[in-house]
């Protein structure tokens, strides 16, 4: 998967610090969904501050994400 340069802005809390890529439809999801080709689509990436992708990966792991929704919503 071939990826932008960051821009180095969180999409959640929008403050300019280091980011890292976030799945907006998580890998496992995608796996067990068989729609594999999110894995590798530029499109289901967002770039997250720590902090953000931290929380946003932490709700996967809740019971209120039991039913694998999409954690946030990212507009």
């Amino acid at each position: 998967m071939t990826l932008g340069k960051k821009t180095g802005r969180c999409r959640i809390c929008e403050k300019k610090r280091k980011t890292e890529w976030h799945h907006i439809i998580s890998q496992h999801h995608a796996k067990k969904t068989g729609q594999d080709h999110l894995i590798y689509n530029p499109n289901n990436v967002v770039e997250l501050c720590r902090t953000c992708h931290n929380q946003t990966t932490c709700l996967l792991y809740t019971s209120d994400a039991a039913d694998d929704t999409p954690c946030v919503d990212l507009g």
